[in-house]
């Protein structure tokens, strides 16, 4: 990307704002409330085609729905990060500070949490406690840039914050929550998740506690699984360069567990 030229950069945000401003004309019910069986019924084609979008292109999707007042937008390296997060099952990054790596992360958690039916995500680091505060303070700051994701939660008991976990319950029937690198995780079963700072992580319970909760795949509503679905058993391992003793030796000892795992992908 640092070899890009101006004049190709220019282009590829224009190319970006033109098909936001496509979406926006056409409004594929983001300004009318009301969805009635016989209107979705009428519209299945095109939605089946934006779905496909959307799952490729998160960006975009979150151009569209942020609130007309906002100011808020994407550096090109983050949309680049967000497209290969959605389309890829194993992603290993290592991102300077101030990337917003676990921002962008968890908003790509959310998103497959809304895109995928019944899917069951989840987020981890080293320690619980860690993971929560970090999920908590993402999440809210999600919300406040996007309020309408807010809406994709069950009323009640849709969100769920405390001090060693996190919960949220979606009106399709997914889950993204914080587990814990313990044994008392066992046994559990997901169809993704965030592996934070992947470097301090004890690479024994990786392997044995993080990696088989996703042994099972998540079943579409038809009841059966797609084999084409890229979330099933994906993993994003994210953390922080620096530590210039312990991080290649510690990455290289992640690399090696994922190699192991990624054979029975």
């Amino acid at each position: 990307m640092s070899n890009m030229s101006d004049k190709r950069r220019e282009e590829v945000l224009l190319n970006i704002k033109k098909q936001v401003a496509i979406a926006k004309e056409k409004d594929f019910g983001l300004n009318n409330l009301e969805i009635t069986e016989e209107r979705l019924n009428k519209i299945e084609p095109e939605l089946r085609k934006q779905f496909g979008f959307w799952k490729a292109y998160p960006d975009l999707f979150l151009d569209i729905i942020l609130p007309k007042e906002s100011n808020f937008n994407f550096y090109f390296y983050q949309r680049v990060f967000l497209r290969i997060a959605m389309r890829y099952k194993l992603i290993y990054a290592t991102f300077t500070r101030a990337f917003s790596k676990s921002f962008l992360s968890i908003i790509i958690e959310y998103l497959k949490c809304i895109f995928y039916p019944g899917a069951k995500q989840f987020i981890t680091t080293g320690g619980k406690g860690q993971a929560a505060q970090i999920a908590e303070e993402k999440i809210k700051e999600i919300w406040g840039i996007w309020p309408i994701l807010k809406n994709e939660l069950l009323s009640k008991s849709g969100w769920s914050f405390q001090k060693d976990g996190v919960t949220l319950n979606f009106k399709n029937g997914s889950i993204l929550d914080v587990v814990g690198m313990r044994d008392s995780t066992r046994g559990g079963r997901r169809h993704g998740g965030l592996i934070e700072e992947t470097i301090l992580i004890d690479g024994v319970k990786l392997n044995e506690v993080i990696l088989p909760l996703m042994n099972v795949s998540r079943r579409a509503k038809n009841g059966e699984v797609d084999p084409n679905d890229i979330n099933n058993k994906s993993q994003i391992f994210v953390t922080t360069a620096g530590l210039t003793w312990v991080a290649p030796l510690a990455s290289n000892s992640k690399m090696k567990i994922l190699l192991i795992a990624g054979k029975s992908l």
